[in-house]
């Protein structure tokens, strides 16, 4: 899958910036996404604001269940060939971040405060426990050891099949505006990495929650959160903010190896020597490991959301509902496609297998695509 990206690379690894293409129209020869099945999950409401859901969808190992929340608070695992439930959960909350499944136990948390830990196979309860406040972060699982981040700017460690708190970290945030989501804690050679939303990065000794080293990424007087997970490519960590330029650093003092000048607040695709960033205005950047851009065009007018590898070619999201297809072998966007409702924002990204491709949208709209 996806050979021919390699080739394209190179041709623009020799080409200069400034002959770069940009990509402006689109064609429409060809579906690359049909919708194989879909579940409307929007919560019975009556007044207010429309519910939205940031949460994702998450595929087992075996690709053959799908996991995800409802925004009512019930958790559901279905069949990914047709939709068929297999069993729920009903949770007081929704799941802002989507789950993890380490060993066939399905970790999740909820905006109430209560992380779970069931068994994946029937839904049964093996453990929770209340953390206090709405769980921003879906969990990270290394060692034995579980990580989240809450709303509250708080860091839990715990043992992955106790429960049992082994350490917390409680971040003050004084900015009164920050975004609703929260970075994935990530470890990177039994290091713990972790983005605040007072711009900080932070690292922390993974068994007893020591803070090693913090900098400062990202600057202003509100949304200036580092919401982005982590990401580590030879032997280096790249981070991004809401609202400044993408920034390299050195993860063992965090210092800062270049900054590159654009911003995006959403995790890369990650292709061989190769990550493709999607950016605030709309355009996807790929850079090399020394940051040198080899591809860069626009393929739409709002901030791109996720990228992900696609059959001959790569899909990318935005927060307005649009995807996009993208031909690997010449950089075109060949197909478009709005999730119908006006509303319909794509926040979190995919969920994939070879021939199935999971999304929600903002309104609780679940579509698999084959």
């Amino acid at each position: 899958m996806f050979k021919s990206l390699p080739i394209l690379l190179l041709g623009f690894g020799l080409t200069s910036c400034s002959n770069l293409p940009t990509i402006e129209g689109v064609k429409s020869e060809r579906a690359p996404l049909i919708v194989s099945w879909a579940k409307n999950l929007d919560p019975v409401y009556e007044t207010g604001n429309m519910p939205i859901h940031l949460g994702a969808p998450i595929i087992d190992s075996g690709a053959t269940r799908l996991f995800m929340a409802d925004g009512s608070g019930k958790m559901s695992s279905y069949s990914l060939e047709n939709g068929r439930e297999l069993w729920h959960a009903n949770d007081d909350g929704t799941s802002h971040a989507g789950a993890t499944i380490s060993d066939e136990i399905l970790y999740y948390g909820t905006s109430e405060g209560r992380l779970f830990s069931r068994n994946s196979d029937s839904g049964d309860l093996i453990w929770s426990i209340d953390l206090g406040a709405s769980i921003e972060s879906s969990p990270t699982i290394s060692s034995g050891r579980l990580f989240v981040q809450l709303r509250n700017h708080q860091v839990f460690a715990l043992d992955a099949s106790t429960g049992k708190i082994l350490w917390a970290y409680k971040r003050s945030v004084p900015l009164l505006t920050t975004l609703q989501r929260a970075s994935k804690p990530i470890v990177y050679r039994n290091k713990l990495y972790v983005g605040f939303a007072d711009g900080n990065i932070a690292s922390f000794n993974v068994e007893e929650g020591i803070l090693l080293w913090e900098r400062k990424i990202s600057n202003g007087d509100k949304f200036v959160d580092v919401d982005m997970t982590p990401t580590f490519f030879n032997d280096q960590l790249w981070v991004g903010s809401s609202s400044n330029d993408l920034h390299v650093l050195d993860p063992k003092n965090g210092r800062t190896i270049r900054t590159l000048p654009f911003i995006s607040g959403y995790e890369p695709l990650k292709f061989g020597d190769t990550l493709i960033y999607g950016t605030n205005n709309g355009e996807l950047i790929g850079l090399n490991s020394s940051g040198k851009t080899v591809l860069k065009f626009k393929v739409s007018d709002f901030q791109v959301s996720s990228v992900t590898n696609w059959k001959n070619g790569y899909v990318a999201t935005d927060v307005e509902g649009h995807l996009y297809f993208v031909n690997a072998e010449d950089g075109k966007v060949e197909w478009k496609h709005h999730l119908g409702h006006e509303a319909s924002g794509i926040f979190a990204a995919p969920a994939t297998t070879k021939d199935k491709f999971a999304l929600l949208s903002s309104r609780n709209r679940l579509y698999v695509f084959q």
